[in-house]
């Protein structure tokens, strides 16, 4: 397994500090990075990258996801699988998109990226009707559909 150095650590931190927000601590997103570094270092292949890549990748779309799970309620861990499943090139597009959402378009993804076997088993009718006993407006459903259609 690939040791981390200083450096390493110090980039953990810069991207740590850059989705510092207000109620999310610095020291929890530190944590974060660290243990999802620690998760996934195992699958770290330097002939697909450097580990600088490597780290940068698996750490922002972890955090990314942790800000939006927070976001949304949600403090449970997000599903780490995701990035097992993307290469680094998918997941910065992935992660793009996201960012160009509106809020409520990021929120309703963020939803469904954290618990996707209770909103993909769910058809329009009854995700709208969800959406609007939580509290959502008609006009935020609308717009939030229309957007993450679109892409």
């Amino acid at each position: 397994m690939p040791e981390l150095d200083n450096n390493h650590l110090s980039m953990l931190r810069a991207i740590a500090r850059k989705y510092q927000q207000p109620g999310i601590e610095f020291d929890d997103l530190y944590s974060e990075a660290c243990l999802i570094v620690l998760k996934k270092l195992k699958h770290y292949d330097p002939l697909r990258g450097s580990m600088n890549t490597f780290l940068y990748t698996v750490v922002k779309h972890h955090l990314l996801t942790y800000v939006m799970s927070r976001e949304n309620g949600n403090h449970h861990q997000p599903m780490p699988q995701l990035i097992d499943t993307r290469t680094p090139d998918q997941s910065l597009l992935f992660e793009s998109k996201l960012k160009a959402l509106h809020l409520p378009a990021r929120k309703l993804c963020g939803m469904i990226l954290l618990s996707p076997d209770k909103y993909l088993a769910m058809n329009l009718d009854q995700l709208t009707q969800h959406l609007k006993q939580s509290g959502w407006s008609w006009q935020s459903i609308r717009s939030a559909f229309k957007e993450i259609k679109s892409l």
